[in-house]
């Protein structure tokens, strides 16, 4: 498809929408899943912290999902029933995140690590130039398992955000719009024209001393908002940027995720709803840790030196992983009862 013109592009996708649109929902053809299920009496006894590390992050743990392969290794969503299977309540990541956000003032020394001191950035970032075609945007999104592509332009600047939510409102007369390049797709979406698409894109080019000055005093003319070329208003954050800036950025704008861009405005890192998560979980697990017994010291310090001192520094990172501290509790209790004996005659 993607040799083909067009209008040969947009023929063949307005078909396929009008046939795709009389399929039932039960016939899909879903892999993976995002969402999950509690019944109320489950949820009545289930804690935040175990709503979001079996229900979220690992739901292949419980419920619907148990011992089920989930693409993405997570959901956003868990829908909450009663006894005659009516939908009591949705409890999305994003629920837990303005929750989060409410109680900011908890987060301690946490909230003002920086997205660089959370390995936030840098990272790779999953990105397509504006003329790349929408139909062609979501194939890569469903290839990667993710919701959206940072949009950006011939040297790199970011310039638009396509997700899968742009999906949201098409009916099956419109699908014909996906054959668009994302740069353009995006403008009509957002009541604008994209004059970007018809740019040179070529490096020599705009790496040219020529291109550079006359790119250069436009910039100066008028200041550039990132995501003005496609009517966007894209919010981003710097490296140094704290853990609190990102939640308010988050959860103010109502969005899922905050690109982290460079001095060029390049993104060099994402933060997403799942990110936030995850690295909440990690530090409420490492607090619970518990220390190892003495004999567990003393063989540690005989296999490995001088380096089981290195590893008790690195258990005070944000990001050491962690296990689940009552299953800790009845095994450290138990070999502590069982090797005692053995440990004081040593």
């Amino acid at each position: 498809m993607a040799q083909m013109k067009m209008l040969q592009k947009m023929r063949i996708l307005e078909d396929k929408g009008q046939s795709y649109a009389t399929t039932q929902i039960k016939d899909l053809k879903v892999f993976g899943g995002d969402g999950d299920f509690f019944h109320i009496s489950e949820a009545a006894q289930t804690t935040i912290k175990e709503l979001v590390m079996n229900g979220l992050l690992n739901p292949t743990e419980r419920g619907t999902h148990r011992g089920k392969h989930i693409v993405t290794g997570t959901v956003h969503r868990v829908a909450v029933y009663d006894n005659q299977f009516r939908l009591q309540n949705i409890i999305s990541q994003t629920d837990i995140i303005r929750f989060l956000h409410m109680n900011k003032a908890d987060l301690g020394d946490m909230g003002s690590k920086t997205a660089a001191e959370l390995g936030w950035c840098p990272r790779p970032v999953v990105s397509l130039g504006p003329e790349t075609s929408a139909i062609e945007a979501m194939l890569l999104m469903n290839q990667k398992q993710i919701s959206a592509v940072a949009v950006v332009d011939g040297v790199g600047k970011i310039i638009g955000n396509f997700s899968i939510s742009e999906m949201r409102t098409i009916m099956a007369e419109h699908f014909g719009a996906l054959a668009l390049p994302v740069g353009e797709f995006l403008a009509l979406e957002h009541g604008t024209e994209f004059q970007g698409y018809s740019h040179i894109h070529e490096q020599e080019v705009v790496q040219s001393k020529g291109h550079k000055f006359i790119t250069d005093r436009v910039s100066r003319a008028r200041p550039r908002t990132p995501g003005e070329e496609v009517g966007q208003a894209l919010v981003l954050v710097k490296p140094n940027a704290p853990f609190t800036e990102i939640l308010d950025k988050i959860v103010n704008h109502r969005i899922h995720r905050v690109y982290v861009i460079d001095d060029d405005e390049k993104p060099c890192g994402v933060v997403t709803c799942t990110d936030v998560l995850r690295l909440v979980i990690k530090a409420t697990q490492h607090q619970l840790k518990v220390a190892p017994t003495a004999l567990e010291t003393a063989e540690a310090q005989q296999q490995d030196g001088a380096g089981a001192a290195t590893a008790a520094a690195a258990e005070g990172a944000v990001g050491a992983e962690a296990v689940q501290p009552e299953i800790m509790d009845v095994q450290a209790d138990q070999r502590q009862q069982q090797q005692q004996p053995q440990a004081m005659a040593q």
